[in-house]
């Protein structure tokens, strides 16, 4: 290898290590961008010094939990998509308060453990994008039928915790999916009681003073796939039987040890009901996944309310629900896809570099060994201009052979 060559390669590696260097600037640049991009409009709206604000899953939140507030008046940004106002003081709901604040790109409210005892017809009116909302453990026993009829995007409401004593209210909006009456203190359902809310896969009545439910009630729930009907004082009877008869024939999810493993049927045969295991399709696994690892971050992030983190989780299930399943793939594996691009270009960064360092080091290494090997030819060639002296000049110097 000649010294030219080696001089070409040195400039080439140079050359390569400089471009490494400027790919490692403009990629730490894109890298700024993106963070800065992330939270542009955590920077530029404003949050108030008692709430929280940040964005999880590209949702725009702000908790003002347990800050005494006595109303939903919390200068919070209009920008806000997920506000957590539990744990507070807040008695009462008024027509439009919440579209009049500017929280009309709310999906999900929480309002739970507050002292709420009285809610507006029109409280919810114009928030169209509203998905879930938790009114668990207020002080109200009485809600308008029509509170809801305008929300076209909600599917989960929680009611737990309240009284309904007096009569659980006739809820009417066709969009509703999942609906928590859990706690209630209610004794008797009436029939036609959810004929305005057909679309419920979920129903959540236990911990009640329940003794009957009457299977007409059930009947018009033609989705539902999960009951929960447990710590009620149920009457193990023949009414009981047909339930659990007709649940199973429905495969309808529920908790068959209620009133023992085994009961009797109308023939006197022996029948025994265990718990129906609901066979899951693809996409639900899939979301069952994402729920879980966005419930993981919400537990990492801060430790807020059990609501809070439970109800977040449904509701990004409810947004990959309302894509198309090209869309549902593609948001359930950002996570698992955008840190190892990352990792993995760093990865090849650092590979690169310590690859050029090597051959670098090789090549200073060759050359060095080259120029010890070879000092003569050097000196030879700075010296071109000089005549070498010939044989005879030197062999037959005078004084090499000294007379004696």
């Amino acid at each position: 290898m000649t010294k030219n060559t080696i001089d070409y390669l040195y400039n080439c590696i140079s050359i390569i290590l400089r471009l490494k260097s400027i790919f490692v600037l403009l990629l730490s640049i894109l890298l700024i961008i993106k963070c800065c991009n992330g939270t542009q409009s955590l920077n530029n709206d404003d949050c108030p010094v008692y709430c929280t604000c940040n964005i999880w899953y590209r949702l725009s939140w702000a908790s003002c939990a347990g800050k005494r507030l006595i109303n939903v008046h919390t200068d919070v940004s209009k920008k806000v998509e997920a506000l957590d106002l539990s744990n507070n003081s807040i008695s009462k709901l008024s027509d439009y308060e919440l579209m009049t604040i500017g929280m009309k790109n709310l999906k999900y409210l929480n309002l739970s453990d507050n002292a709420i005892s009285n809610v507006d017809l029109f409280a919810f009116a114009q928030l169209n994008e509203l998905t879930i909302l938790d009114l668990s453990r207020n002080h109200f026993n009485y809600l308008h039928s029509d509170v809801f009829i305008d929300n076209n995007k909600l599917r989960i409401v929680k009611l737990g915790g309240n009284n309904f004593h007096n009569g659980v209210p006739y809820l009417k909006n066709p969009t509703i999916t999942e609906l928590d009456l859990s706690g209630c203190q209610i004794s008797h359902l009436e029939m036609g009681i959810f004929n305005g809310v057909k679309q419920l896969k979920s129903l959540d009545i236990s911990n009640n003073i329940l003794i009957q439910l009457d299977i007409g009630i059930l009947k018009t729930l033609s989705s539902l796939k999960i009951l929960k009907i447990t710590r009620n004082p149920w009457l193990c009877n023949n009414a009981m039987n047909s339930l659990k008869l007709y649940l199973n024939t429905k495969s309808i999810l529920y908790n068959s040890s209620i009133c023992g493993e085994k009961i009797q049927d109308f023939s006197g045969n022996n029948l025994k009901f265990q718990r129906i295991i609901l066979k899951n399709n693809e996409n639900d696994n899939l979301q069952q996944r994402t729920n879980n690892k966005f419930i993981s971050m919400l537990n990492n992030k801060n430790n807020q309310h059990e609501s809070w983190k439970n109800s977040t989780a449904e509701l990004s299930t409810i947004d990959k629900n309302n894509c198309s399943n090209n869309n549902i793939n593609k948001s359930s594996n950002l996570m698992a896809i955008e840190f190892p691009i990352w990792f993995f270009i760093a990865g090849f960064i650092i590979g690169c570099a310590l690859g050029m360092i090597s051959i670098y080091s090789w090549l200073s290494w060759q050359q060095l060994n080259l120029s010890r090997q070879f000092p003569l030819l050097d000196n030879i060639s700075i010296q071109s201009d000089e005549t070498l002296p010939t044989y005879c000049e030197v062999m037959l110097h005078s004084n090499r052979y000294p007379q004696t």
